[in-house]
């Protein structure tokens, strides 16, 4: 529903608690005392600051974040990201020779998700293949993600 309903990237609506509240009316069972409370109260804007933080400290560039070892592999719009190319890059990454293929296969994008690295503890990073608090992966050399 987020993601859908996503606004333009100066637009913060979703730091305004009506904006939050009318989107998870559409969201069958969502709209309840319990979130509504939740969200009035800012019950996770602790959370949500940490893991801004933590991004902003990783100096990323936006989203998706996608690191291999360390280094921004997705973020150069000269050499676009396919998922043929992801495929190759973890592969030899981890020291597996990459076997040619017609096309470009989907599930070489499923195979390794987006990733700000951050985990919401400044200077701190989460093990390979960890969710971080935006609920994305990393991966590391040697680790692969299925």
């Amino acid at each position: 529903m987020l993601f859908v309903n996503q606004p333009q990237e100066t637009d913060d609506a979703y730091a305004k608690n009506a904006k939050l509240l009318e989107l998870s009316g559409k969201v069958d069972g969502l709209d309840t005392p319990a979130f509504r409370s939740c969200v009035e109260d800012g019950t996770h804007n602790s959370w949500v600051a940490k893991s801004h933080e933590a991004f902003r400290a990783g100096k990323f560039k936006g989203t998706p974040t996608v690191l291999l070892d360390g280094k921004d592999i997705f973020g150069d719009q000269a050499n676009p990201l396919t998922p043929q190319k992801l495929k190759e890059k973890v592969e030899a990454n981890a020291g597996v020779t990459a076997k040619p293929s017609a096309s470009a296969s989907a599930s070489a994008s499923s195979s390794v998700s987006p990733s700000a690295s951050a985990s919401g503890k400044p200077g701190s990073l989460p093990k390979a293949g960890s969710p971080s608090p935006s609920g994305s992966r990393t991966v590391s050399k040697g680790t692969t993600e299925d």
